[in-house]
């Protein structure tokens, strides 16, 4: 099982012009199952940044799993009727409608959950009913599969960020239903780590980078990067992929 990891686009703020057209053909190369991105696709969810947004995640070869961040979201100073109203309005038409996605593939089942809302500024929120829907979705699932949830907050408090309102919440749901990996981004640092209940359970953590960027954040100036997630013959592997500026691709 190969699952691609990718978060924090920013599409609107790009480190330089060859990087977006590098990470696809990095991604397609590297033969992945599917491929997860969580999001902030855009950096002030402008129909220009949604649309190019778009046309790169059409590059992508493997089947997608894509979830909104905060930056996704209608900004309090453009619109803030639809902020409150409708946040995701832009998101949803041009990237999908579905803010609960999910996907089944051969040794993998992903599911996607909404952390992004208009009455929050950078921080996540996790609504009522989503712990229930990541316990019946994985409930559901074959027990040989690798078992991945893809949002944009990180659920608890991780690289100085504090974790979404409700996020407890959906990390008991998770820790309960068998999940493998959590898939988010948001802190714009590349960051892996494991979590446990007790002493029979833990899952691991995949926090993805900028992958576009320059929004870069300490310790990792300069850094833009996508995690691939591999099963080996008794674990999961991440191996993070950074973007070499000189050579104009990612190793």
């Amino acid at each position: 099982m190969r699952l691609g990891h990718i978060s924090d686009l920013q599409w609107g703020r790009l480190r330089d012009g060859r990087i977006a057209s590098a990470l696809a053909e990095d991604v397609n190369a590297q033969g992945c199952d599917a491929v997860v991105v969580t999001g902030d696709l855009t950096q002030r969810a402008r129909v220009w940044q949604f649309r190019e947004a778009s046309a790169w995640l059409d590059m992508i070869e493997a089947p997608l799993v894509v979830v909104p961040g905060n930056h996704d979201v209608h900004a309090w100073w453009h619109r803030p009727d639809l902020r409150l109203r409708d946040p995701l309005r832009r998101y949803k038409r041009m990237i999908t409608s579905d803010l609960m996605p999910h996907l089944e593939v051969a040794g993998l089942s992903v599911l996607g959950v909404n952390s992004a809302y208009g009455r929050t500024v950078k921080g996540g929120y996790c609504a009522p009913g989503v712990a229930e829907r990541v316990r019946s979705y994985f409930a559901a699932q074959p027990p040989n599969q690798v078992k991945a949830l893809a949002i944009h907050h990180p659920l608890t408090a991780l690289q100085g960020l504090d974790g979404a309102i409700g996020g407890p919440a959906i990390l008991d749901a998770a820790m309960e239903s068998g999940v493998d990996v959590i898939c988010c981004g948001h802190a714009h640092v590349s960051h892996v780590e494991w979590l446990s209940a007790g002493s029979e359970r833990r899952l691991l953590v995949s926090l993805a980078g900028t992958a576009l960027s320059n929004r870069w954040r300490a310790p990792q100036e300069g850094v833009n990067s996508w995690h691939l997630i591999k099963t080996g013959p008794s674990a999961l592997e991440i191996s993070v992929r950074r973007y070499d500026g000189v050579a104009g691709e990612f190793k």
